[in-house]
């Protein structure tokens, strides 16, 4: 979940609230300011920012504006031409649909490419490249998404399956084989099904590559190597699900 959806649905106290509000409505300003500047402001106690970045489990105020500095600069950089929650409206014509879709698929191409870390591709490449299977655990449209993944990974003879987390997704965890990998994907990266699978599987030593968003999140701390979505402005009101594997992507 990004920084700003948690600021938007958290629970905080009356004088933590005028914080987030000023925090949501003037995220550039943050940089130039001190925390006693912004408390100031906002006619409250530095001692407020400091327990708002702690609810969110930062360690402090400055890794909180470090990283909420760098999403909101990401945001704004990456969606401002099209939004990609609902990316047309009613009045829209029928051609000026298409070229909003065509338009947005080109932008989520870049921003894959953007996202891209080396030293995590290449680790998420060895481990798969290493693996006699490859299992995938994930639910609703996400596993639908990976079903072309699978083909064209069968295509090349790596053994690739699905698995969706229904109720069977354990057995299927403990009876890995111990030269497999394993791929779990969410976007929130807060599934707690997901999180147990991981744990599970860790405790296999069986290495897991999580597909998640750019936000904080535990299934990216905890697994192995990971790999960061384009991050959608409000994960609950997106007309569908983004597309998470390069279509191109081989492995």
């Amino acid at each position: 979940m990004l920084i700003k959806e948690k600021l938007e649905t958290f629970a905080f106290s009356p004088a933590e609230t005028v914080v987030v509000d000023y925090l949501l409505t003037a995220p550039e300003a943050l940089d130039q300011l001190s925390i006693q500047e912004i408390a100031a402001q906002t006619y409250t106690q530095p001692s407020s920012l400091v327990r708002i970045a702690k609810k969110l489990h930062f360690d402090g105020w400055k890794s909180f504006k470090k990283h909420y500095l760098e999403e909101w600069r990401y945001l704004n950089k990456h969606f401002t031409r099209i939004d990609p929650n609902l990316p047309f409206s009613s009045t829209d014509s029928l051609m000026t649909i298409c070229k909003k879709m065509a338009v947005l698929d080109k932008m989520t191409i870049d921003d894959i490419f953007f996202l891209l870390d080396h030293n995590h591709l290449s680790q998420a490449k060895s481990l798969l490249l290493k693996a006699n299977h490859i299992q995938i655990f994930s639910q609703n449209s996400n596993l639908l998404i990976a079903q072309d993944f699978a083909l064209k990974m069968n295509r090349i003879q790596k053994n690739v399956t699905l698995s969706a987390v229904r109720g069977e997704e354990n057995y299927d965890a403990y009876n890995l084989s111990l030269d497999a990998c394993a791929i779990l994907i969410s976007y929130s990266g807060e599934n707690p099904n997901l999180l147990a699978l991981n744990t599970i599987l860790r405790t296999r030593n069986i290495p897991t590559i999580a597909i998640t968003s750019i936000g904080e999140n535990r299934l990216s701390q905890e697994c192995t190597c990971f790999y960061r979505l384009q991050p959608v402005k409000n994960s609950t009101r997106k007309l569908a699900t983004l597309p998470l594997i390069p279509p191109s992507s081989s492995y």
